[in-house]
């Protein structure tokens, strides 16, 4: 008899994976696109359709593109018949998020990658065994409540006049 519980595997596991109703594909090599000074005036912060690295994808993209989905992780590109999933570079990301943070968007050159074998044999897997739900107050994992007289990090020891015998023990000359 197995002493742990089992991994159930997720009802996605043999199921292609859709995106607004397409089938969605790894990209098949990584692609180089360019931001220019117009996209990057026109780009819209918290959008990921509209951002400045957005339109750069659109306009440098071979094929027609219905959309570009631009996420910190991946980006989906979306043509007429099928949508297309890469891994989103790091310097793309990092620009990404400074944009939405309120700074600009650098112009230049960036790569959107294709995803690592991992990632693709992962899709459908459940992470974790399910032994608990989510959010059990007495679980295993979770968090511990300071007991109530128990002070931590610096506030942990303060020397005070009764507590401190530093007067006593070293004769400060009057």
């Amino acid at each position: 008899m197995r002493k742990y519980k089992a991994k159930r595997k997720s009802k996605l596991a043999g199921v292609p994976r859709t995106f607004n109703g397409k089938r969605v594909e790894d990209a098949p090599e990584e692609f180089e696109f360019h931001v220019t000074e117009s996209q990057r005036r026109r780009g819209k912060k918290d959008d990921e359709c509209e951002c400045a690295g957005a339109l750069g994808i659109k306009k440098d993209y071979p094929g027609d593109v219905v959309e570009v989905y631009l996420h910190r992780n991946v980006t989906f590109i979306e043509l007429k018949t099928k949508v297309i999933r890469y891994k989103t570079s790091v310097g793309l990301r990092d620009q990404v998020l400074r944009f939405d943070a309120g700074k600009k968007f650098d112009a230049g050159t960036y790569k959107l990658l294709r995803l690592p074998p991992s990632q693709i044999k992962a899709r459908g897997q459940q992470h974790s065994p399910p032994d608990r739900a989510h959010g059990v107050v007495n679980g295993p994992n979770a968090r511990k409540s300071i007991k109530a007289g128990h002070d931590l990090g610096r506030s942990r020891f303060h020397f005070t006049a009764k507590n401190s015998d530093f007067k006593s023990a070293v004769s400060i000359p009057s």
